[in-house]
C-alpha cells in the first residue's frame, strides 16, 4: 500500500490557500490515523462474532444493536482505504472480517442482501433495501482490489442480477421495493453508480459499465431539474417527480456527491456535459450553505428556501470532495475551490468531539446544539472518503 504523506515540499510560490489546504490535510490525517481508526478498529469491532458495531456511545463503549448490511460494507471499505493511505493498524484483518460477515450472514438465498442481522449474525430483518445492495457491491469491489478472489465477483454479480430480476424498472433504474408499490428513490441509485465505478476500476466488465451508463443517463434525464439544476429525490412510478412535497425536496449534500461522482464517470469515458456538473455544484453552493458557520445544510425546497436548517456530518464531507473535484476540473479556478474545501473541513470540525478522542457528532440542530446519541459507524465511510480525497489532492500537488 502507498503511504500518502501529507507533508508537502516547501515552496515560496505556494499560495495562502494552498498552505491552508496543506494544514487542513495534516490536521485531518492526524485525527483519523491517531484517534478515529484506533477506536473503531478496537471498540467498534465485534471480537466475539466478527463484523462491526453500529454505534459507539459517548462513554466510548460499543452499543450492541442489530447490524445493518450497509454498515458492515462501509466499515470494510473504511479499513481498506485506511490501508491504502498507509495506516499501520490491523486494517486488513478488519476489512476481511467485515466482508466475510456480510457474505456469511447478510446474503440471502436469492442473491440479495438482508437488511439486518442480530449481533451474532442470525437473521433479524430479512427485508431488502436497495441502499444495502449498492453498498454490498461497493465493498466487494474494494475487497477484490485487495484480494482478487472469485467469490467477490460472484457475489457482486449475483446481487446485480437479482436486482435486475426482481426490481428492474422499464425506463431504467430500480424500484425501491416491489414493482407494484411504484416507489422510486434517487439516493440508492447514486450509490449503485458509485459501486459500478468502483468495479470499473478493478474489473471493468461490460455489466458494470452498462450499470454506470444507465444510472448516469437516469440522473441527467430524470433526477436533475433542467431549469434549476437541482436534484430531486423522490419520484412517481413513471420517474416523474412526486406530486407531493417529497417531489420538491433537494439535499445539498447529494448535489455535491453527484457532482463528484459525475466527474469520476467522465474519467472513465462517460459523456457528461461539464455544465451539468458545475450546475449541481453551484446550486448547492448558492442555496445550501450557512456561510457564517461553514456548513452545508440539511434540505432545501426546489423552488427556493430552506426546508431543514440543521446539518449533518456527511454533507460537509461531500462538499469537500466536490470542491476538490472542481479544482481539478477547472484549474483556472483552483484557489476558489481549494478555499471551499478548507471551509468544508471547518464545517466537519464542528462535529468532532475533542473531549472524546475518536468520536464525532452526527446531527447538528439549527440552534447549534447536537442530538445526543452515540457516534454512528455509518458516518466513517463519508469521513474517510473525504479525507482520502484531500490527502491525494495535496499529495498530487496539482499546478500549485
Amino acid at each position: 500500500m502507498n503511504d500518502l504523506s501529507t507533508r508537502a515540499p516547501p515552496s515560496h510560490s505556494r499560495s495562502r490557500g494552498a498552505r491552508g489546504l496543506d494544514q487542513a490535510a495534516e490536521t485531518a490525517a492526524r485525527w483519523v490515523f491517531e484517534e478515529v481508526l484506533l477506536l473503531w478498529a478496537s471498540t467498534g469491532y465485534d471480537e466475539a462474532h466478527g463484523g462491526f458495531f453500529e454505534q459507539i456511545a459517548l462513554d466510548r463503549k460499543a452499543i450492541a444493536i442489530p447490524k445493518r448490511c450497509r454498515v458492515q460494507a462501509r466499515q470494510a471499505y473504511v479499513f481498506i482505504e485506511a490501508g491504502r493511505l498507509g495506516w499501520s493498524g490491523p486494517w486488513r484483518e478488519r476489512a476481511h472480517s467485515g466482508v466475510s460477515f456480510m457474505i456469511a450472514h447478510h446474503a440471502r438465498p436469492d442473491g440479495l442482501m438482508r437488511f439486518k442481522t442480530h449481533i451474532d449474525g442470525s437473521p433479524c430483518d430479512d427485508s431488502v433495501d436497495n441502499y444495502d445492495q449498492a453498498f454490498a457491491i461497493f465493498a466487494l469491489a474494494h475487497a477484490y482490489s485487495l484480494t482478487p478472489a472469485e467469490i467477490y465477483r460472484e457475489v457482486a454479480r449475483g446481487v446485480l442480477s437479482a436486482l435486475r430480476r426482481e426490481r428492474m424498472h422499464p425506463l431504467g433504474g430500480f424500484y425501491e421495493t416491489a414493482p407494484d408499490d411504484g416507489l422510486l428513490v434517487a439516493n440508492p441509485h447514486m450509490h449503485l453508480f458509485e459501486a459500478a465505478l468502483a468495479w470499473l476500476e478493478v474489473d471493468p466488465q461490460p455489466h458494470w459499465r452498462e450499470l454506470a451508463q444507465e444510472i448516469a443517463d437516469l440522473c441527467i434525464s430524470r433526477f436533475i431539474d433542467p431549469v434549476r439544476l437541482a436534484l430531486r429525490e423522490y419520484f412517481e412510478a413513471d420517474w416523474s417527480p412526486k406530486s407531493d412535497e417529497k417531489g420538491r425536496i433537494v439535499e445539498p449534500g447529494h448535489q455535491f456527491e453527484w457532482a463528484w461522482l459525475l466527474t469520476r464517470w467522465r474519467s472513465h469515458g462517460g459523456a457528461v456535459d461539464p455544465s451539468v456538473i458545475r450546475g449541481l455544484y453551484e446550486t448547492a453552493n448558492r442555496h445550501g450553505l450557512d456561510r457564517a458557520q461553514s456548513l452545508a445544510l440539511g434540505e432545501l425546497w426546489l423552488e427556493g428556501g430552506v426546508k431543514d436548517a440543521g446539518a449533518r456530518m456527511w454533507p460537509q464531507t461531500e462538499r469537500m470532495k466536490a470542491a476538490l473535484a472542481m479544482a481539478r476540473m477547472w484549474p483556472g479556478e483552483r484557489e476558489i475551490h481549494e478555499q471551499a474545501a478548507i471551509d468544508a473541513w471547518r464545517g466537519m470540525q464542528l462535529f468532532i468531539a475533542p473531549e472524546i478522542p475518536g468520536l464525532f457528532r452526527d446531527k447538528r440542530r439549527e440552534d447549534g446544539g447536537f442530538v445526543e446519541e452515540g457516534a454512528l459507524a455509518s458516518s466513517l465511510y463519508h469521513i474517510i472518503c473525504a479525507i482520502s480525497e484531500l490527502l491525494r489532492y495535496v499529495k498530487s500537488d496539482p499546478a500549485r
